[in-house]
């Protein structure tokens, strides 16, 4: 009688698509509920969701005895108000409300001013008063996303790591321990779907730009507009997510909360496909917990994950 024994190695094959973008981010200045003149109204709230796709929702504004709208193909998000509040006390139950709603979105107040971002990135519609609430509204940052495609080769995660070496002069030149200073994540691609919305997007809103003439057509390239503005402030999210999970399950993803893409060399070969090269640069993004707030891997969706 013999036996055998079973050896397992834990490799995985792990081809990933990209995704990079930015997320819609919009500020309400509101007004006090003077009379209880609130009462019934509402605006726009458009969000995306977690698969990328638009869901339209609507914040209205119950003062006691206040009636659903009902918007046909929103979902409403009920903030409750009591006559006389005032205009910060409106923004802070705005905030309760959206909260507890638990819908892909951040909501800050700073006195009257509710701030809410959109947790997923993506272009979104226009959004406006259309319940009469007589608020100020203005949008921060435009909201846009781009499937970054197929690409020639992998996507490659460089990661690296700095430290100070600590010596004494009694123990010569041994390094007797080292202090962390820092680390850097780069994602580089070589994207061969190259189209002209990819183009517009990775060039055009980052080191590039893009004009549009009177009744012409968009032209994108690079010029002295972008000049010494912060990479960091025209960074988006980048996403990596592997192809053999659903897109539901995010729980292998790598994310650079803030990056800027750098495209370094685009072919013209009427023999090979043509190529895009571009890398991903991850800034440190102060908004998220301080142990994961350069990059990710994991499920980015959890909202307990913001500083």
């Amino acid at each position: 009688m013999s036996c055998t024994s079973t050896r397992r190695i834990d490799a995985t094959l792990e081809a990933a698509t990209a995704r990079w973008g930015r997320s819609q981010c919009r500020t309400w200045t509101t007004i006090a509920n003077a009379a209880n003149v609130l009462e019934d109204t509402y605006l726009d709230l458009n969000l995306i969701g977690y698969d990328f796709e638009e869901d339209l929702y609507y914040v209205w504004f119950n003062g006691g005895t206040g009636v659903d709208p009902a918007v046909s193909g929103k979902t409403g998000v009920e903030v409750t108000i009591t006559s006389g509040d005032t205009a910060a006390v409106v923004a802070a139950a705005i905030k309760t409300a959206v909260d507890t709603a638990d819908i892909p979105c951040f909501v800050t107040v700073a006195s009257d001013v509710v701030t809410i971002e959109n947790q997923v990135q993506g272009a979104v519609t226009a959004e406006t008063d259309s319940g009469a609430t007589g608020f100020t509204l203005a949008v921060g940052t435009v909201g846009l996303s781009v499937e970054l495609g197929a690409t020639s080769g992998p996507l490659d995660l460089a990661l690296s790591t700095e430290a100070v070496d600590i010596v004494s002069n009694q123990t010569g030149s041994l390094i007797g321990s080292q202090i962390f200073t820092g680390a850097t994540a780069e994602v580089s691609m070589s994207l061969i779907e190259v189209t002209k919305e990819r183009f517009d997007i990775l060039v055009g809103e980052v080191t590039g730009d893009s004009v549009t003439p009177v009744s012409g057509t968009k032209v994108t390239g690079f010029g002295e507009s972008r000049l010494f503005q912060s990479l960091d402030e025209l960074g988006g999210q980048l996403i990596l997510h592997p192809i053999r999970l659903p897109v539901a399950d995010k729980s292998a993803d790598v994310v650079l909360h803030r990056s800027a893409p750098r495209t370094e060399s685009l072919n013209f070969d009427g023999s090979a496909a043509q190529e895009l090269s571009v890398t991903f640069t991850a800034y440190l993004d102060q908004g998220f917990n301080t142990a994961i707030n350069l990059f990710a891997k994991g499920d980015w969706t959890q909202k307990g994950l913001r500083a």
